[in-house]
C-alpha cells in the first residue's frame, strides 16, 4: 500500500483517491496499483463469473473505492461493456456505457464506497468484458456467457412412402426457451431413434445432429425399411457455452437443454393412438400418410 503524508497526517492513497483525481498535477511517490484504489467484481466477490446468454438475465457488478473515510463529492466512475447493456444506462443511446457518481460516505469499513449496477445479458455467447475507469485508474472484469435455457423441443414429421416400400420421414425440431428469451441461432439439435417397430427394422437418420436455421428450426431425414410400423424419434436441443473468461478456472457447464419426441406411425393400416388431453407440449403423434 502506498502511503502519502497530507497536512502532517499519513493516509493511504486509496483513502485520498478523490485528491489524486482532482489534483492530478501532484507528484506521485511511486506507482499505485489500481487494486489498491478500488475493486471491481461481477456476481459477488469475484472478478469473473458466468450468466445465461438469453437476452434478459441480469448480472450484478460492484465497484468499491477502498478506504473507510468519506471523500469529497463529484467522484464518478465510468463502466463500459464490450457488448450487452446496462439495466439503467445514463444515456439510452449508449446502453453499454454507464457513468455514475459514487456515494460520498463509505458503505462499510470493509467494503469502502460502492457503486452497484446490473448487466443485461446479450444473446451473443462471447465473453462480456467490463472496463472500469476511476480517474486515471482502470480495471477489467469478465462475465462468461453460457448457452441459454431450453424448456422443450417441439418435434414434428412428414412421412413419405418411397419406391420399394422404404419410408422417408422429414423430422423438424424447434427449441422453446423461457418466456421472453431470445434463443441465438447458434445451437444444434441432436436427433435419435428411441423405439422402432418391429425392432428388426432398418433405419438411417441423417444427420444425427443439425444446426438451427434462420427460423430457429433444425431438420433431419429418417429412412426406414419396408414393414416398419412405427418409429419414435427424440430430439434434444443444446446451446454451447461461449469461451471462458481468462481467469475462470472451473470447467464450463453445458447449456441447459430441453428435449421432445414424435411418434411416427408409418404403415397406412397402423393404429394411430390419440394424444392424451394432458400430453406435454414437446410430444406429438403424427398420423399415417
Amino acid at each position: 500500500m502506498i502511503m502519502r503524508r497530507v497536512g502532517g497526517h499519513a493516509r493511504s492513497a486509496t483513502a485520498g483517491l478523490a485528491g489524486l483525481v482532482a489534483l492530478a498535477g501532484c507528484p506521485k511517490l511511486g506507482p499505485v496499483d489500481p487494486t489498491d484504489v478500488f475493486t471491481l467484481h461481477a456476481c459477488g466477490d469475484v472478478p469473473s463469473c458466468a450468466a445465461l446468454a438469453d437476452g434478459h438475465a441480469t448480472t450484478p457488478v460492484e465497484l468499491c473505492v477502498r478506504g473507510d473515510q468519506p471523500h469529497a463529492g463529484g467522484l464518478s466512475a465510468t463502466l463500459t461493456l464490450s457488448h450487452g447493456s446496462w439495466e439503467t444506462p445514463g444515456d439510452p443511446t449508449k446502453p453499454q456505457v454507464l457513468v455514475a457518481a459514487l456515494p460520498v460516505a463509505p458503505a462499510s469499513e470493509a467494503r469502502g464506497t460502492c457503486l452497484d449496477a446490473f448487466v443485461v445479458s446479450p444473446t451473443d455467447v462471447a465473453p462480456v468484458f467490463i472496463d472500469a475507469a476511476l480517474g486515471s485508474y482502470t480495471q477489467r472484469a469478465c462475465i462468461q456467457m453460457r448457452g441459454p435455457r431450453v424448456d422443450a423441443v417441439v418435434v414434428t414429421s412428414d412421412p413419405t412412402v418411397l419406391s420399394g416400400g422404404d419410408t422417408s420421414v422429414t423430422v423438424t425440431a424447434a427449441p422453446i426457451g423461457d418466456p421472453g428469451v431470445t434463443l441465438p441461432v447458434s445451437g444444434s439439435v441432436m436427433f435419435a431413434v428411441e423405439t422402432i417397430v418391429p425392432t428388426s427394422a432398418r433405419f438411417a437418420l441423417q444427420p444425427a445432429a443439425a444446426p438451427l436455421d434462420a427460423t430457429g428450426h433444425a431438420t433431419t431425414h429418417l429412412v426406414t425399411s419396408p414393414g416398419t410400423s412405427s418409429v419414435t424419434v427424440t430430439a434434444r436441443a443444446q446451446f454451447a457455452d461461449g469461451p471462458a473468461c481468462p481467469d475462470i478456472t472451473a470447467p464450463p457447464d453445458a447449456g441447459v437443454a430441453g428435449s421432445g419426441e414424435v411418434v411416427v406411425p408409418l404403415l397406412p393400416d397402423a393404429a394411430v393412438p390419440d394424444a392424451p388431453p394432458d400430453a406435454p407440449p414437446d410430444a406429438a403423434v403424427i398420423p399415417a400418410p
